[in-house]
C-alpha cells in the first residue's frame, strides 16, 4: 500500500497532537487500548455522518495506527480520488456483482501489519441488519475484529473488545450488535 496520511513525515507527529488537542476541546473521551493483534479488520460503528470520517482518522492518530478503511467508490472519483487514498481509504464496489470480499483480504496478502476500518451498515444511512462482509474478510484472512466506536450521546469514542470469528456469522454477530446496543450516531435517528 502506498504512503498515506499516518506515515507522512512530521505532518503525523503533528496531527497526532492536534487529535489529541481537538477532541479534549470538543468534549470526547477516548477509551480503551489497542490490541496486541497485528493485524485485524476493525468495526467502525455507529456510522450516521461524513464527519465521522475525521473523527476516526484522530482516533486513529491517538492511538498511533496506521488504518485502512473501506469506502464506496464515489468517495474516490476525480481529484477526491488521491486525497481518500492518502488517508488511509480503499474505494469498493457495494452493488457489484464482483467479489468484493475476495478483492479487499487480497490487502492483508504479505503484510505483517495491518489494520482495516469498515462499517457493517455499509452506509450512512439507516439499515436494518449489518452487511457481512467485514466477517468474511476477517475469517478469510484468519484476522481478529475489532470493535472501535464513536458514540455522540455520551462524546464516548476508541476501541473495545477483540473478537475472534469462529465462521458462524449469525452468532458471532450476536455479542458484537449488543456491544453498540445504546450508542448513537452523529444523527440518532440512522443508528
Amino acid at each position: 500500500m502506498k504512503t498515506t496520511i499516518f506515515d507522512t513525515p512530521i505532518l503525523s507527529p503533528v496531527l497526532r497532537i492536534g487529535s489529541i488537542l481537538a477532541l479534549k476541546l470538543l468534549g470526547w473521551k477516548v477509551e480503551g487500548a489497542l490490541p496486541k493483534a497485528d493485524r485485524f479488520v476493525m468495526i467502525t460503528e455507529p456510522h450516521t455522518a461524513a464527519r465521522d470520517l475525521p473523527l476516526m482518522l484522530a482516533v486513529a492518530f491517538i492511538f498511533r495506527l496506521k488504518l485502512h478503511w473501506i469506502g464506496k467508490e464515489q468517495l474516490f472519483k476525480g481529484w477526491r480520488k488521491p486525497v481518500m487514498s492518502w488517508l488511509g481509504g480503499l474505494p469498493i464496489q457495494r452493488n457489484s456483482a464482483s467479489n468484493e470480499v475476495e478483492r479487499v483480504a487480497h490487502h492483508f496478502a504479505g503484510r505483517d501489519k495491518i489494520a482495516l476500518g469498515i462499517s457493517p451498515g455499509g452506509t450512512r444511512a439507516k439499515s436494518q441488519r449489518w452487511r457481512s462482509g467485514f466477517y468474511w474478510i476477517a475469517v478469510q484472512t484468519q484476522v481478529p475484529i475489532v470493535l472501535s466506536y464513536l458514540d455522540f450521546k455520551t462524546r464516548r469514542t476508541g476501541v473495545g473488545p477483540l473478537i475472534q470469528p469462529t465462521g458462524d456469522y449469525e452468532k458471532d454477530v450476536v455479542g458484537m450488535l449488543e456491544f453498540y446496543e445504546g450508542m448513537e450516531g452523529k444523527n440518532p435517528d440512522q443508528s
